[in-house]
């Protein structure tokens, strides 16, 4: 497991997908780990159960990036609507 000063990604990730679990969406998002590309310091695969729309993909990336900004971590998100 990859530890980043005092926390685990696992943490980071158990909390953003608890903070898009209170958030109303009109959709179902799962979030789970990814590959860091492009040298990035953690990588997030973010699973949408709806076709893409603007507004929502601004609001889950509005709290991805609020709480990975406490960390200081730089992310790499790969995004998955259901087609």
């Amino acid at each position: 497991m990859i530890k980043t000063e005092a926390f685990y990604l696992v943490d980071i990730i158990g909390e953003i997908q608890e903070k898009l679990d209170t958030i109303v969406l009109p959709v179902n998002v799962k979030v789970d780990f990814g590959e860091p590309l492009e040298g990035a310091d953690i990588g997030l695969t973010v699973y949408v159960d709806g076709e893409r729309n603007w507004k929502v993909h601004d609001k889950i990336n509005s709290v991805i990036q609020d709480i990975l900004e406490k960390y200081s971590l730089i992310p790499f998100i790969h995004w998955k609507y259901k087609q």
